[in-house]
């Protein structure tokens, strides 16, 4: 009866039956007068939430639902001062994630002035509203006391053997890095160097280049490195992966189609089928990362005569305005097409 109702005031069927549900489990609201009187402790509320704004963030966090109204109003106003946003910025973020309502905002923003104070990032690129909606992704973050958050950061830096400053903006880049443990972190470091075959610098300066690695299940990691170590071979999977450490976050069956095409185009030319072969690991690592677009630049290569006595090093390697460069060169336009009946 109550999802029915809550469908009658414009909620789709997913979140009107799970809000009746939780409703009902929760507070034992089950007559439509009875949630319409809930609802209205809230949508009455001078705030910039609409109903169905409301029931998206009730939906989204049970623990919201259990909040007297004069809190919630409290947090959503601090928070509001907090994050410095029009009406507009501060829904978009609460109905990413409503959870924030639940925390005390004061906390949230000592938070926000720590993480800033140390990342020393130019305000513009580290808003109040950007690291939060980040960081609020992970709700052990935000049960974090500042001092505790600062040790994590300071465990990080340490375990990858930099300073606290990038280590701050690693995790913000990947804010799983300030959600774990410094112990997990530490596991993931380990197994890694175990499964690569690679002494802790080089597996920092993977990290490093790489830091959502350290945020990946142990299951994941190890049948990645299983399918590279038959791609590459176990005594260079290692030295591939580091140079290509993007690899470990990409799906294995894509990084074989772009291998099995790669060896098909350099059979286009002999040169290149040379070049290839002589390639190291850690180059042919590189190459399976380009786009296939970028791959495909050897069929146009291989039928232009300039072009296709270009080494393959540079053909895969050169930017994007290069390449069209190399091909005006050739005779040929942006597209590959001869000018003037040029190739």
């Amino acid at each position: 009866m109550a999802a029915n109702h809550l469908r009658a005031k414009g909620l789709d069927e997913y979140e009107a039956n799970r809000l009746a549900t939780t409703l009902g489990d929760k507070l034992n609201v089950r007559d439509p007068s009875a949630v319409d009187a809930f609802l209205e402790k809230y949508t009455s509320l001078d705030t910039p939430l609409s109903f169905q704004d409301w029931c998206s963030c009730f939906c989204r966090c049970n623990e919201l639902i259990t909040m007297p109204p004069a809190t919630v109003k409290n947090h959503l106003d601090t928070l509001w001062d907090v994050m410095d946003v029009t009406d507009e910025g501060l829904v978009h973020t609460l109905l990413k994630t409503p959870s924030l309502l639940v925390h005390d905002p004061q906390d949230i923003g000592s938070k926000v002035e720590a993480l800033q104070a140390v990342m020393a990032l130019p305000e513009e690129e580290a808003t109040a509203q950007l690291i939060i909606e980040r960081f609020a992704r992970h709700p052990t973050i935000l049960a974090r006391s500042v001092d505790a958050l600062e040790s994590q950061l300071d465990g990080l830096a340490r375990l990858l053997g930099t300073d606290i400053q990038r280590a701050a903006r690693l995790a913000f880049k990947v804010p799983a890095l300030a959600a774990q443990s410094n112990e997990e972190l530490e596991g993931h470091m380990e197994l890694l160097s175990k499964l690569l075959g690679l002494e802790t610098e080089k597996v920092q300066a993977l990290v490093l280049r790489q830091p959502s690695l350290l945020a990946r299940t142990s299951e994941g990691l190890q049948a990645k490195i299983d399918a590279y170590t038959e791609l590459f071979g176990p005594e260079h999977v290692g030295t591939a992966l580091a140079g290509a450490p993007q690899l470990l976050t990409m799906k294995v069956e894509a990084v074989t189609a772009r291998h099995e095409l790669l060896q098909q185009l350099v059979g286009l030319v002999p040169a290149w089928e040379t070049q290839m072969a002589e390639a190291s690991k850690e180059t042919l690592a590189v190459w399976l990362c380009s786009s296939e677009k970028k791959l495909r630049r050897l069929e146009i290569a291989a039928q232009n005569r300039r072009l296709s006595r270009m080494q393959l090093y540079r053909l895969l390697s050169n930017s994007e305005s290069r390449w069209i460069n190399d091909m005006a060169q050739a005779g040929l336009g942006p597209d590959g097409t001869p000018i003037g009946g040029q190739g």
